[in-house]
């Protein structure tokens, strides 16, 4: 890191669920398995091998899920870095840097203050509201049926447009 070699602590798991409980590591947390619903992994890295299910993962740097992401409409993910996914569906995702998925962004919420970027033989984004400071890169936006509204905005900070439509509320509210 920066030019000086660094020693990180790495914790192994086989899945995590009622056996592991919730996992929380100053370091990298390497998954064999899945991440089962209703638990949370935080730590400075986190790799899974299978499948994230409704569950929360927070991560200070990267975060990779080999497999892909059911949200079920309450996941949340979080890196102080970039995102590698197969695929997410149903899920809210947060990331300082990158989101790259190689199948598909299905009904999720996106932030990243980089790029998203939906690469491999579907590469699609279905439904969902996606936010990037600098590009979205999909080969096929939206639902050929209709029926599923999918918002994406890029070039403008997230947060700040986040923060500007709260201060205009606030203000709206007051002047009332």
């Amino acid at each position: 890191v920066n030019g000086r070699i660094t020693v990180e602590p790495v914790k192994y798991l086989d899945a995590v669920n009622v056996k592991t409980g919730d996992v929380k590591f100053v370091g990298t947390v390497i998954i064999k398995g899945n991440v089962e619903e209703g638990y949370t992994v935080e730590a400075t890295n986190i790799e899974v091998n299978g499948i994230v299910d409704k569950s929360t993962l927070e991560a200070t740097g990267n975060i990779i899920v080999r497999n892909g992401v059911f949200g079920k409409g309450e996941g949340r993910i979080k890196a102080g870095k970039s995102l590698w996914a197969k695929f997410i569906n149903d899920t809210t995702v947060e990331v300082e840097e990158n989101v790259i998925v190689s199948d598909s962004i299905v009904n999720s919420t996106v932030t990243a203050m980089k790029n998203i970027v939906v690469k491999g033989k579907k590469a699609q984004i279905i439904g969902g509201h996606l936010s990037a400071t600098e590009e979205i890169c999909a080969r096929k936006i939206g639902s050929p049926g209709g029926g599923t509204e999918t918002i994406l905005e890029v070039g403008i900070d997230p947060r700040a447009k986040a923060r500007l439509e709260k201060l205009q509320k606030m203000q709206a509210d007051g002047t009332k």
